[in-house]
Order: structure tokens, then sequence, then C-alpha cells
């Protein structure tokens, strides 16, 4: 008989641990295709991803995935500090209609330099720090993804952040492919999330995309000011799974842990599961 080992501290099998809280992260690819997938961030994926669809309605709807490395240190539930070094996502959908509040009384603005403004109804925005180059009424989503673009590329008041919204309707991601190797090394701060799904009741690493921040930001203020400002900006319901502003590890309270909801990283994990179903 022989057996053969190794040491406590050689890390022979990758622990699968779900995080929640702000991370620093740089962006790996938007959109990429199979091949960029599995050959450039290392996944095992057998289909295509397919980023545009269209609404019920008959709207044209695209899908927007950048990929990131997310790394902090954090301590898991044993006490022990621990390196986060994840690869996964944070998705945006874009829909072709003009962005308004619940109500259909505002309209949201957005002009060449990514800035956001209110409007009621076909008035245009009167605030003065808005300025009017560029000024239009936003699409449905082009909100959330200039916002964050602005984050991650560190741009300046005056500095144009403006995006073709057509060509990414159109399936044409150039526009946003081209910026991942010049700030490949340019980090932004993100909010890792955890979320049941309700498909299979599992566990899945999300990432929150209705904020992110500067490189530099540290101080969690102004992420408390976007999420207690209005109840819709709650990150994850309880029910839901969890969020938290200090990076940590996710642990699944009794009452919700279920033979059929064991963690796993992310929905495209499932070699089924990696094609945007209608």
């Amino acid at each position: 008989m022989a057996v053969h080992g190794n040491a406590g501290k050689v890390e022979i099998v990758k622990d699968l641990v779900l995080l929640t809280g702000i991370v620093s992260a740089k962006v790996l690819a938007i959109n990429p295709t199979l091949q960029e997938l599995n050959d450039d961030l290392g996944f095992n994926f057998e289909k295509e991803v397919n980023y545009t669809d269209e609404t019920s309605e008959g709207q044209k709807r695209v899908r927007i995935d950048v990929w990131i490395n997310a790394k902090g240190k954090y301590f898991n539930t044993e006490g022990l500090e621990k390196v986060a070094d994840l690869k996964t996502k944070v998705t945006f959908f874009i829909t072709d209609r003009p962005k308004s509040d619940r109500g259909l009384t505002k309209s949201c603005y957005i002009n060449d330099f990514g800035q956001l403004c209110w409007a009621v109804g076909d008035a245009e925005p009167t605030e003065s720090w808005y300025l009017a180059q560029g000024s239009r009424v936003c699409i449905d989503g082009e909100d959330l993804l200039t916002t964050f673009i602005k984050n991650w590329v560190n741009a300046k008041k005056t500095d144009t952040v403006s995006v073709n919204v057509k060509n990414l309707l159109n399936g044409n991601f150039k526009e946003l492919t081209d910026l991942v190797t010049p700030f490949a090394e340019t980090p932004v701060k993100v909010m890792l999330t955890v979320t049941k799904s309700k498909k299979d009741g599992k566990y899945y690493q999300t990432v929150y995309n209705k904020f992110s921040a500067r490189w530099n930001i540290t101080s969690i203020v102004t992420w408390q000011k976007h999420i207690t400002g209005d109840k819709s900006n709650i990150p994850v319901k309880a029910s839901e799974g969890k969020w938290s502003y200090k990076l940590e590890e996710f642990v699944p309270s009794s009452s919700n842990l279920t033979p059929d909801a064991l963690p796993k990283q992310s929905p495209e994990m499932d070699k089924e599961a990696d094609v945007w179903v209608k």
C-alpha cells in the first residue's frame, strides 16, 4: 500500500466561496465570444451567448456583460485572512425605449459627458450643473452603463463619455470592446452580491449594477447615500440573497440552506445556462 499526500498548507482543491461587499476590480472583457470566454477567461462553456433580443412589445434589447477580476482581502468563517481573486461579471440591460419614471411624468436626459438629469414632461433640464452639449432623452438602461463607464475610465466632468446605443442594440459592441485594452489596468469599485435563483433555488455570485465608484474612493458614504435614498436601490432583498458594504464570505442562513441551494460562482458555470434565455 502506498499513500501520497501534501502538507496542510498546500492548496490542492480550490475552495468555492461566494462573497459580498465593495471590492476593487479590473475589466477583463465586454460581451466576449465563446472562444474568448474559454481561451482568454479560462471557462469551459459550450454555447455562444445571445446578447441581443426583443421584448414582448417588439422593442430591441441588448445585454452587456462586463467581465471583471475582483480582488480584495476578507476574513473567512474561520477568522483567517484570505485574498479574493474572483472572475465574475456585472450585467447591464438596455431596451430601446425612453427612460422615464414610474409615473411616466419625468424623462431622464443624458449629454455628451454622461451627465444625467431628470426633467418634467417634454421640458429640457434646467439644472445649472447640467451641460447642454449633446443633451437628449436617455435610452432605458443607457444611464447605468454610462455611469459605470465614467467611473471605470476615471473620466473628468468635461471628458466625453457617450456610447452609440443604437450600435449596441444592433449587436455592434466594438465601441465597448475597444475600451478594454487601454483601461485594462484601471480599477473600478463594485459591490459583489449573492442572489438566490428563482429558477433552481441555488445561490450565485452576482454584481450590483446600479452603482459603482472610482478606483480611489475608500469611503462608503456615497454608497450609503445611493442605497438608502431610494428603496428600489436595495442591491438584494433579504429573502433573495445578501449584500454588504464590507467584503465578506457569504454564509446562507439555516432557514434558507437546503440540499438544492448549494452555492455556485455564476449561472454561467452551468454549461446549459450560458445562453441568455428570453
